[in-house]
């Protein structure tokens, strides 16, 4: 099937029961002197592009080694093999995916997270690739010597993808003005970032952001510190680095492990390079939602029960993991005063999982994801229909593996990909029908907002902090829950502005 775009005529081919664009360049190549530049639109080809390939990922580490290429700027689109929708020529709803690794690590194609189940549901699907960790956040312009490097640079390539799938959708069966973005993790945070960004505003309606870090979003001044600690592990001096990071990135991947490993270390609570304040992104999400700029945005937003599990744990801790780090945060920050009180919350044994979970993971899941997740979606209630959902289900799997109801575990559900490796095998042996329901309920839900704008009849909008939210666990429920208390807690503080 032969589809004409804005950049040239692209060919697809049926594949698992969908019509399949694999590997459509939407940007620029950013090599030689693209490198380290914000995202160019692709220029237009001659002839046809034969999108039948799986392409490299983003340059980054998986496992010790360095794997995928600077040359990673593409998207899939899946279509349904009829574009009609019931029985007319409506255009389809559709689905924009960014997929989460901490803008970091990640890519499309993953197996858990593929689409077809909501191609198969007549969604036309969307996944991007974007530049993550050195090549797409680490803000070197910050550095004497490197004026040269352009900030944002992994945003402006979700920016590009999304001004090239708005003008070129229609030409695949999908809506341009029923759009849906989603991402979970890093891809959560992009998804509720990009509502704050001025340049691709009335592109999409709606939002499903799944275990979101609305403050995953650092100022210059941050993201020199931690380019410094790292310069500092390595003997680096402001003078070497023009010509490393002009020269073979793949050392300077493997090295910049350090920071994953060691960021709580340099700067306990601090988050690894992500979007910075600049001309892309002016405002910090959060305030800019608060005063209006998503106005009619109808968004999902929601969190698990433990996605602490994941990030501090015997293996690593990228959130702090002791009160003599938490205390650090505090005091870098301006708020020693109110730690003894965050202490008092958070130390005591968990209500449900008191031998399981720790302390630091019901902080790390707060700090991180629910407090702030809570805050943006109030900010936008006010604007736009908001619905609250929470993940609680613990397999026994996951509680063997002390994970429960751990990050990104959701997505096995709402992908009804229950059967592929992720969750890490916690699934294996969750009887069929627990994990049939589950799935009807969060991807049915899913479905049902994308196309419609409203996930179910019988779950309520936000109202407030003391607001009905939805219960994901073995029954599906609705429950009133009051975070008053816990958004009192943290009100007010900013960390790593």
């Amino acid at each position: 099937m032969d589809v004409r775009t804005t950049t040239g005529i692209v060919r697809g081919y049926q594949r698992n029961n969908m019509m399949c664009f694999l590997g459509i360049p939407y940007a620029e190549a950013p090599l030689g002197e693209l490198r380290f530049k914000r995202a160019v639109p692709k220029k237009p080809w001659d002839g046809v592009y034969e999108a039948n390939r799986i392409v490299n990922r983003s340059l980054q580490v998986f496992m010790g080694q360095v794997m995928g290429s600077e040359d990673c700027l593409y998207m899939n689109i899946k279509c349904p093999l009829s574009v009609e929708a019931d029985g007319t020529d409506r255009k389809l709803p559709v689905l924009f995916w960014i997929h989460g690794g901490g803008y970091n690590t990640g890519g499309m194609e993953d197996e858990t997270t593929n689409g077809a189940c909501f191609v198969r549901d007549g969604i036309v699907f969307v996944e991007i690739q974007y530049r993550l960790n050195l090549a797409g956040f680490f803000d070197f312009g910050v550095l004497p010597g490197c004026e040269f490097v352009e900030s944002n640079r992994g945003l402006s390539d979700m920016i590009t993808a999304i001004q090239w799938m708005h003008e070129n959708i229609a030409a695949f069966g999908g809506d341009p003005d029923r759009v849906t973005i989603m991402g979970e993790s890093a891809g959560g945070a992009a998804v509720t970032t990009l509502m704050a960004v001025p340049s691709v505003k009335g592109m999409f309606s709606q939002v499903i952001a799944e275990s979101s870090l609305p403050n995953c979003v650092q100022s210059h001044e941050v993201a020199k510190t931690l380019l410094y600690a790292w310069m500092k592990e390595n003997n680096w001096k402001e003078a070497d680095m023009p010509d490393l990071i002009q020269g073979d990135l793949v050392p300077l991947v493997l090295s910049a492990e350090y920071i994953q490993h060691q960021s709580q270390d340099i700067d306990p609570g601090t988050l690894l390079p992500c979007p910075c304040i600049d001309d892309l992104l002016p405002e910090y999400p959060i305030d800019a939602i608060a005063n209006g700029c998503a106005r009619d945005v109808r968004l999902i937003l929601g969190t698990n029960l433990h996605e602490g599990t994941m990030f501090v744990n015997p293996f690593m801790h990228v959130f702090p993991n002791s009160w003599e780090m938490i205390q650090e945060m505090f005091q870098k920050a301006g708020y020693e005063e109110r730690f003894e009180g965050v202490k008092a919350y958070y130390d005591r044994p968990d209500v449900r999982y008191p031998e399981e979970i720790s302390p630091f993971v019901n902080f790390a899941t707060d700090y991180a994801f629910k407090v702030p997740g809570t805050e943006l979606a109030n900010a936008q209630s006010k604007y736009g229909d908001t619905w609250l959902f929470h993940y609680e289900f613990v397999a026994e799997g996951a509680l063997r593996q002390h994970m429960l109801a751990s990050h990104a575990f959701e997505l096995a559900f709402v992908y009804e990909t229950y059967d592929a490796s992720m969750p890490w095998g916690s699934l294996y042996d969750t009887p069929v029908e627990i994990k049939e329901n589950l799935a009807d309920a969060m991807h049915g839900s899913w479905v049902n907002f994308i196309k419609s704008g409203a996930p179910s009849d019988n779950w309520p909008k936000m109202t407030g902090y003391n607001t009905p939210i939805r219960i994901f666990d073995k029954d599906t429920t609705t429950r009133q829950e009051d975070r008053s208390e816990l958004m009192k807690l943290w009100e007010g503080m900013r960390f790593f502005r």
